[in-house]
């Protein structure tokens, strides 16, 4: 049997960080809104996690395990402000992330995932705002100051 999200993320940070559900994002957890909470299946505060091992990187904050048909996905959420003047520190973190990721032991690394950031507080990101194409072209997804989980796992 293939491992579930808890024990990747566990392996990947060498000591047990990973909760159930939204427990690890405290309250960032009402930024989050879930069709079915049957699709979530854990989730780790990765920022505390790695502070103490990359104390001055600029650390992505949360991972969430969500169901997807008969798989697994990870879904990277970053919560900042939301400016055009925060893309660059966001695009920072994603690179952390992604490096973080694929220099981590075990399986994490090998699940489909997708990075979201939501904003903490007023969105300040235009909607025409050029720094938008670059946050895709970077692979990142913004969703404004709510992240939808569907009940089959997509993030909308």
């Amino acid at each position: 049997m293939m491992p579930g999200f808890a024990e990747r993320v566990n392996v990947a940070v060498g000591r047990d960080v990973a909760k159930p559900g939204l427990q690890a994002l405290g309250s960032h957890a009402k930024l989050i809104d879930p069709a079915s909470s049957r699709s979530l299946v854990g989730s780790v505060d990765l920022d505390a996690a790695v502070r103490e091992d990359c104390p001055r990187d600029p650390r992505w904050d949360y991972g969430i395990g969500v169901k997807q048909g008969s798989g697994l996905q990870a879904v990277w959420v970053e919560v900042h402000r939301a400016t055009d003047g925060d893309v660059a520190d966001v695009i920072k973190k994603a690179r952390w992330l992604r490096t973080w990721l694929s220099s981590s032991p075990g399986t994490l690394k090998q699940l489909p995932a997708e990075l979201v950031w939501i904003a903490d507080g007023r969105v300040g990101l235009s909607p025409k705002s050029p720094k938008r194409a670059i946050l895709a072209q970077n692979g990142i997804k913004f969703r404004g100051s709510r992240l939808r989980i569907s009940a089959d796992g997509r993030v909308d």
